[in-house]
């Protein structure tokens, strides 16, 4: 998730990457450059992910640093506290924050404390708006996916191809409407 909020090429991304690093670091930083942006797909789901990137801060001063995210082990503690009325969102360090967004984004039962993340802290709505942008992306995908595999049914059909076999080839269930009962491409 990482590389897909802070890497993409565009502008809500370089910014919510910028707000990160200037959370972190505890200093305003005027400029990011990502030195190494090819992480292994594996580690997109695991429990650390590396980048590398090169800021310059708003004095001037130019620093390479390595971004390692992690979970951190008392994160569920804090969010329990949260919902349980014994912490506020503005009493935890950025780190927390930005944490608990990579943590929990996606939980539908954090979605009220994902979205009053986003109210507070300009980073973290940016990335999410870039999360969303990506989910869009990938459900339009697989719509994609779906559509090439029902007009190959329908084809394979047409071309007197037995049912089972279609629905072993394509994958697609005998309740999918994709292999018309009768012949040919189904119309209106």
């Amino acid at each position: 998730m990482f590389k897909l909020l802070f890497t993409a090429n565009d502008d809500d991304s370089r910014e919510a990457l910028r707000l990160l690093l200037s959370d972190c670091t505890h200093r305003p930083v005027r400029n990011v450059q990502v030195q190494n942006n090819e992480i292994l797909p594996e580690y997109l789901t695991g429990k650390t992910v590396r980048l590398d990137i090169h800021v310059t801060f708003n004095d001037g001063e130019q620093a390479d640093l390595e971004i390692i995210i992690y979970e951190m082990p008392k994160l569920k503690q804090v969010v329990t506290a949260y919902f349980e009325g014994r912490v506020e969102l503005k009493n935890l360090s950025p780190e927390q924050k930005w944490c608990i967004y990579f943590r929990y984004k996606g939980n539908e039962k954090m979605e009220s404390l994902i979205q009053e993340l986003c109210k507070q802290e300009e980073g973290i709505m940016r990335a999410d708006r870039g999360s969303w942008l990506y989910a869009a992306g990938k459900a339009g995908e697989e719509r994609g996916h779906l559509q090439a595999k029902e007009e190959t049914a329908r084809k394979m059909k047409a071309d007197g191809l037995s049912t089972d076999k279609i629905t072993t080839y394509t994958c697609l269930s005998l309740t999918d409407e994709a292999v018309p009962k009768s012949g040919g491409p189904k119309g209106p």
